[in-house]
């Protein structure tokens, strides 16, 4: 998954350029596409946001669609028994987490 979010990340590859940068990774699913699309609509929205994301379960997976301004997109996965579906304040520290400053 690490290879993935970092060439996610890289601005001048889009996800149908894997192959381009010698990386062997599946297309997006539609699924992911539609998350892409999503983070991507809401930048466009916001032009004062840098960071947004949406998340979905996948099975035992929560899945962290994070779209960076003028760095790229990527997906994060987190096993769902590391945090308790009914406890907000799991979902809270997850927030917390993608809000910190950084250098994006």
């Amino acid at each position: 998954m690490g290879a993935l979010l970092d060439l996610a990340l890289r601005k001048d590859i889009e996800p149908t350029d894997h192959l381009a940068a010698g990386c062997d990774l599946p297309p997006l699913s539609a699924t992911q596409e539609a998350a892409r699309n999503e983070v991507l609509a809401r930048l466009d929205a916001h032009p004062s946001v840098k960071r947004t994301f949406v998340t979905r379960f996948e099975g035992d997976v929560l899945i962290v669609t994070l779209a960076i301004r003028d760095v790229g997109t990527g997906e994060l996965a987190i096993p769902a028994d590391s945090l308790n579906r009914a406890n907000l304040a799991d979902f809270d520290a997850l927030l917390s987490c993608l809000e910190q400053p950084g250098t994006a």
